[in-house]
């Protein structure tokens, strides 16, 4: 059964708020709506969707580590990968067409040749640059796609040797910055994001390794600062009497990563849009995730939050495109914030409600397609 680590769960959940309540008050003043911004924190760089989406990726790369541990092969990753992202994906994207082009008889004035994009999930990758049929998913689903194509690859190098490859992922986030244009949007490039989903990989290596041999990077910093058992067995004393030194020792990186993570929020930080993300999202990542596992209690099951978890991909699928359906009434007008955030609310609800609702179907077919295919 594969490894559940609840602080994953936890922070995925607290990036899809964010997301959400990001797209929120984006949509709100792209309408011209005179209203205060709900769970509004002030950045000095970025906007909070910048460590937001960058959690999905380094979230991306650290949970892969942990499901392709047993009996990969390469076959059966491509179709656990392709499970769990299409069915929902058509699903949901069957629904949303539904409502915006026969419910509300929107024009379908886009190019037929262009409607494979949205088959493959490639439509809000490319939007940008064609004239799409993208409704759902925005561009991280195609690039994300993108990626977990290349994850073979990497998860070899991880395997063969962390501490290189997390060094070849900083590097390549440097040399990036030196290519002067990119096709897309060069936060949206696939392989500007590269350097996050390897910070996940070697960070599961590091602080949950697999049983046997380990590389010498992983043994050495496994050694300094703990696995999860090794910390875990002092986890009851972190915040009382004698930790420790691995819990000592886990603090003090978790409080220097979120110093590093969050210190754009708070002053200007001059640094290229693709670094930005990896600094911002891997302190935040790492801070949260070593202070959450010291935190929760080792061994036990939270049904309730694995699940809430694996509501959020259908959550994500489809709560941009309603925030118009909420909103689009108060256009150019005032909103109060009272108003506003009992709306926000309601919206929350709906998005909530219609994503698990697609989940728990896709999640019916897609076992009932397993079954099927057992002889």
């Amino acid at each position: 059964m594969r490894q559940r680590i609840h602080s994953l769960d936890i922070i995925r959940i607290a990036a899809t708020f964010a997301i959400i309540v990001f797209h929120w008050n984006i949509y709100a003043y792209h309408y011209g709506i005179d209203a205060e911004p709900v769970f509004h924190l002030p950045f000095a760089t970025g906007t909070a969707a910048v460590p937001a989406v960058s959690l999905f990726f380094i979230l991306s790369g650290a949970s892969l580590m942990l499901s392709c541990r047993k009996n990969f092969t390469l076959k059966g990753y491509f179709l656990r990968r392709f499970l769990s992202i299409y069915p929902l994906y058509w699903l949901a994207y069957a629904v949303v067409f539904f409502h915006v082009y026969v419910l509300r008889h929107v024009p379908m004035d886009k190019p037929l040749i262009t409607l494979p994009l949205s088959f493959l999930a490639m439509d809000g990758l490319l939007a940008d640059t064609l004239n799409t049929w993208y409704l759902i998913g925005e561009w991280f689903v195609g690039c994300i796609v993108l990626l977990y194509l290349v994850f073979p690859l990497l998860r070899l190098a991880v395997k063969k040797a962390p501490g290189f490859s997390l060094l070849g992922g900083l590097l390549l986030a440097f040399l990036l910055t030196r290519v002067p244009a990119f096709p897309i949007d060069a936060t949206h490039f696939p392989l500007t994001r590269v350097p996050e989903m390897l910070l996940g990989m070697v960070y599961v290596e590091i602080f949950y390794p697999d049983k046997g041999s380990r590389p010498p990077f992983v043994r050495v910093l496994g050694r300094f600062f703990g696995t999860r058992a090794e910390a875990g067995a002092a986890e009851s004393e972190a915040f009382g009497a004698p930790a420790s030194k691995y819990v000592f020792r886990r603090i003090l990186l978790a409080a220097a990563a979120l110093a590093a993570g969050l210190l754009p929020a708070f002053v200007c930080v001059n640094l290229p849009e693709t670094l930005l993300p990896l600094l911002m999202g891997g302190g935040i990542f790492t801070g949260l995730e070593l202070l959450l596992s010291l935190a929760l209690p080792k061994g036990r099951r939270f049904a309730l939050l694995s699940a809430a978890s694996g509501m959020t991909y259908g959550i994500f699928l489809v709560h941009h495109i309603y925030v118009g359906e909420f909103l689009g009434k108060y256009l150019g007008g005032d909103l109060p914030y009272g108003k506003n955030l009992l709306l926000f609310a309601v919206y929350l609800v709906f998005v909530t409600a219609l994503g698990s609702i697609l989940t728990w179907i896709s999640g019916k077919l897609v076992s009932l397609i397993r079954r099927k295919k057992r002889p």
